[in-house]
């Protein structure tokens, strides 16, 4: 069963990847990365409140369409940063992954010890927080 959810989740993003290119190309990078992240907290929020292993495989295809932004995300770092800061900008960014991927699982384990839908609330109570940031922080970019 847990093959199926990683293929789901890696065929949207396959299939959604280059459609969030294209919209971001259209609409703005900023809209698009703004949207998908708050299509990611609906998911986290419809996937810890899921009552079937159905509506989770449902979250699971919502979060692949919602995180294919990754392409858009380094777009928008060429479009706001100069040549010369743009290897630092990339660095950042790659970091920013790295320190996900080591803390995300350590903090979920946490959570998860004391209920198993914390990790999925906790992700769903980060997305408020990230898209503040992102409203506060980013400059805009034309499309």
């Amino acid at each position: 069963m847990l093959g199926y959810f990683a293929l789901a989740w890696a065929t949207m993003q396959f299939i959604f990847s280059p459609i969030l290119g294209a919209w971001s190309d259209r609409f703005g990078r900023r809209p698009v990365i703004l949207i998908s992240c708050f299509g990611l907290g609906i998911d986290y929020i419809l996937m810890a409140l899921s009552p079937s292993i159905g509506w989770l495989f449902v979250g699971r295809v919502i979060a692949g369409i919602t995180t294919s932004n990754v392409s858009t995300a380094f777009a928008y770092v060429t479009d706001t940063t100069t040549p010369d800061k743009r290897a630092k900008a990339f660095g950042l960014i790659s970091a920013a992954f790295g320190i996900g991927f080591v803390v995300g699982p350590a903090l979920g384990g946490m959570l998860g010890n004391r209920n198993l839908r914390f990790p999925i609330l906790g992700g769903s109570g980060a997305q408020p927080c990230q898209r503040s940031l992102w409203l506060l922080r980013s400059p805009g970019v034309p499309p």
